[in-house]
C-alpha cells in the first residue's frame, strides 16, 4: 500500500503500527511498517482467521485509518503560502490525522474519557481491551482487539468495572451498543455518508451523544476532512498562532479557515495538536 507524502518531512523516519482487530469469528493481529518515505506501507496480518475476506477488511480499515485514499499534497502546498500555519506544520512536520480502527472504539473512548485526562483514558481503554477484548486465534502474545458491539453486549458490566470503569460508564456503554443492534448499524451506515452535517444528525440520535461529542467523532471516528469543529481548543489555538488578542468568534474562525477548504479538519487537527505541544492556554 502507498500513502501520499509531502515534501516538508523529516529526512529519515521509520513508521510502525501494531494492533489487533475484530473480524467475523474472532480477531487477527496487524503489523504495519514503512521503512523510508515514499516506500510502500507494508501490511502484515497474522492469525488463524486470515483469509481473503479478512485481508479485504483489514486493508479497508488501514486505508481509512491513515487516509491513504486521499492525496494531501494540495493541503501542505497551501500551508507554504500561509506563514503562520507553515510554522504550525513545522512543529510536527510528518503529522496527519489518524482515525480509530472502528467508530465504536472512538465512541466508547469518548464515554470513558469523561472527567479524565488523556493518559487516564488511554490506560482504561487499554484495560478494557485486555479484560473484555478478543485475542487473535493462533497469536497468544498479540494484543487483544478492541471489543466489538456483540462482544460488549455479551460481557457482564462487572467485567468493565474490573477493567477500571465506573458503573455509570459501563451502563452507558451497554445502552449505546444495544442501540446499534440491527441492520443497518448506524455507525457502519455513517461510513457511506459523505455529508458531515447529515452524519452529525445520525450521531446525535444515539443515546448519550451530545453535539460536541458528535463533532469530535466526525473527525476521530470517520475522518471527515472538511468539517470545522466548535471545539474551544481550536479557538484558543487560532488565537495563539494567528496572534489574535482574544479567541475568535465563529465568523472570524470560519473566515480564517476558508483558505483550507476542503481540508479544514486537518487544519484544525494540526492547530490543536501544536497548541497542546506548546502548552497554549
Amino acid at each position: 500500500m502507498m500513502r501520499h507524502e509531502h515534501f516538508v518531512q523529516l529526512p529519515v523516519t521509520l513508521n510502525r503500527y501494531h494492533f489487533s482487530l475484530e473480524v467475523p469469528g474472532g480477531a487477527v493481529e496487524v503489523r504495519l511498517h514503512q521503512d523510508k518515505l515514499n516506500e510502500p506501507l507494508k501490511v502484515r496480518i497474522f492469525g488463524d482467521l486470515v483469509d481473503d475476506e479478512t485481508c479485504e477488511i483489514i486493508l479497508e480499515t488501514v486505508t481509512r485509518m491513515f487516509s491513504l485514499h486521499v492525496d494531501s499534497t494540495s493541503f501542505f502546498n497551501r500551508s507554504l503560502t500561509d506563514e503562520t500555519f507553515r510554522q504550525v506544520v513545522s512543529i510536527h512536520p510528518d503529522l496527519r490525522p489518524v482515525v480509530f480502527a472502528s467508530p465504536l472504539e472512538a465512541i466508547v473512548r469518548w464515554i470513558v474519557s469523561k472527567n479524565l485526562t488523556q493518559r487516564q483514558t488511554a490506560m482504561l481503554v487499554s484495560n478494557l481491551k485486555e479484560v473484555c477484548g478478543v485475542t487473535p486465534a493462533g497469536r497468544p502474545h498479540a494484543p487483544a482487539a478492541f471489543p466489538g458491539k456483540y462482544t460488549l453486549l455479551s460481557v457482564p458490566e462487572r467485567m468493565m468495572i474490573i477493567a477500571g470503569l465506573t458503573a455509570a460508564k459501563a451502563r452507558r456503554i451497554k445502552v449505546l451498543v444495544s442501540s446499534l443492534v440491527g441492520d443497518p448499524d448506524p455507525l457502519e451506515h455513517l461510513l457511506d455518508i459523505p455529508n458531515p452535517l447529515k452524519a452529525r444528525r445520525v450521531l446525535l440520535d444515539l443515546p448519550g451523544i451530545n453535539p460536541l461529542a458528535a463533532e469530535q467523532l466526525l473527525i476521530s471516528a470517520y475522518g471527515y476532512q472538511d468539517f470545522l469543529s466548535s471545539d474551544t481548543a481550536l479557538f484558543r489555538a487560532v488565537k495563539h498562532f494567528y496572534g489574535l488578542p482574544e479567541p475568535p468568534d465563529l465568523e472570524t474562525l470560519t473566515r480564517i479557515a476558508e483558505a483550507y477548504i476542503p481540508w479544514r479538519s486537518w487544519w484544525s487537527f494540526l492547530l490543536k495538536t501544536a497548541a497542546e505541544t506548546t502548552l497554549v492556554t
